[in-house]
């Protein structure tokens, strides 16, 4: 799986925002599912985040850059609020679902709570 593919949508690298969008969680998801072969597996919300905030430390030059540990926590508390209180990881998910270069594969959400909030 190529990182640095080319998306039919255009947009800023996650890298460059703040915040992820809907095509950000979908490529999210691909990366976690891969090509299909391993459907169907539970993902959570906790394990987009996680995957967006690794694809937004990639270096232009596709190497893995690591945060440091109080802006992960940030991140991931921040990210996965925004995934829970907007329509962004559903829309997310049905992106995902309908692109052709992902497979078509349907998602089922897995709803666990929050484990960033202490």
């Amino acid at each position: 799986m190529d990182p640095n593919r080319e998306l039919k949508v255009d947009r800023r690298p996650l890298r460059d925002r703040d915040q992820p969008l809907s095509s950000d969680v979908a490529e999210a998801i691909y990366r976690l599912v891969g090509n299909g072969n391993d459907l169907p597996i539970a993902l959570t919300k906790i394990n987009i985040v996680e995957k967006l905030i690794d694809i937004a430390h990639e270096a232009k030059n596709g190497e893995q850059l690591v945060p440091i540990r109080a802006a992960k926590r940030a991140m991931q508390d921040g990210w996965y609020n925004r995934l829970s209180n907007t329509a962004v990881f559903q829309s997310g998910y049905k992106h995902y679902e309908g692109l052709d270069e992902y497979g078509h594969f349907p998602v089922v959400p897995v709803t666990v709570p929050n484990p960033f909030r202490g």
